[in-house]
């Protein structure tokens, strides 16, 4: 087995494993801490099973978008003490990297390191873990209401701490995308169809961002509000990235 094969099923497992301690954190009371904890090593050798293939075998774009979510996850958990957030963000990892190893041959794209598909990838990273923080705002603020908070069993941030990161996220994956789509309309040198294809899609997840903000901040949405639309617009976005990739390669 090759090297590029081998750290993509090692990231897999190591983020499934963190899935399924995660999860089980959620129901063994006695244990939940035990669990989380080894979810959280899990998911640390994990991240740097996927860093170190984008450092020896070359940045490939989903090798990058895979790389940023973990580490944005990291970010989340030690500096704001997010661990429960493993529990939504692995699942998401291990999708991605379970599709990058049916669908892609390991190669390394030279046009991975333009300013274009950096910041693409950096703007889809915010929004991938505003969506795992959307997806943990939603179940805080429904044992909170539903008063089964016992039953959660993990240590959660404030949800007033949830919204803020979550909007920030929001804020800076809406800014990344807005250069990305300018310096991709700069840099087009041509109007094929699979172009037109990709500028609607992208023209599409940029407008429902917006909306979210405008949304938010100028209607006085309320933040379990947003988390719906950020659940839509990783949704949109997904479609949107896999989309354009069966369309390419069925045609």
């Amino acid at each position: 087995m090759s090297l590029g094969i081998a750290l993509p099923m090692a990231g897999l497992l190591l983020f499934v494993l963190a899935s399924t301690l995660s999860l089980f954190s959620f129901k063994r009371l006695g244990r939940s801490r035990l669990y989380l904890q080894l979810a959280l090593y899990a998911y640390c050798i994990g991240t740097l099973t996927v860093t170190s293939g984008v450092l020896l075998l070359g940045a490939e774009r989903t090798q990058l978008l895979i790389t940023a979510i973990a580490w944005l996850g990291l970010l989340a958990i030690y500096f704001f003490k997010m661990k429960a957030v493993i529990s939504f963000l692995a699942p998401v990892l291990s999708g991605i990297i379970l599709f990058q190893i049916l669908y892609f041959i390991p190669k390394t794209i030279p046009t991975a390191t333009s300013m274009h598909v950096l910041l693409a990838i950096s703007g889809q990273a915010f929004a991938c873990c505003a969506c795992a923080l959307s997806l943990l705002y939603l179940w805080q603020h429904h044992v909170l209401k539903k008063k089964i908070i016992k039953w959660f069993g993990v240590e959660t941030s404030a949800l007033e701490t949830l919204g803020k990161v979550m909007q920030t996220c929001l804020g800076l994956g809406f800014v990344l995308l807005t250069i990305s789509l300018a310096t991709g309309f700069i840099s087009m040198q041509s109007w094929q169809q699979s172009l037109q294809l990709k500028i609607i899609w992208a023209t599409s997840v940029w407008a429902w961002y917006a909306a979210i903000l405008v949304s938010r901040h100028l209607l006085n949405m309320s933040l379990r509000g947003v988390a719906v639309m950020s659940l839509g617009g990783f949704l949109l976005l997904s479609a949107s990235f896999y989309g354009l990739l069966f369309f390419k390669t069925w045609n």
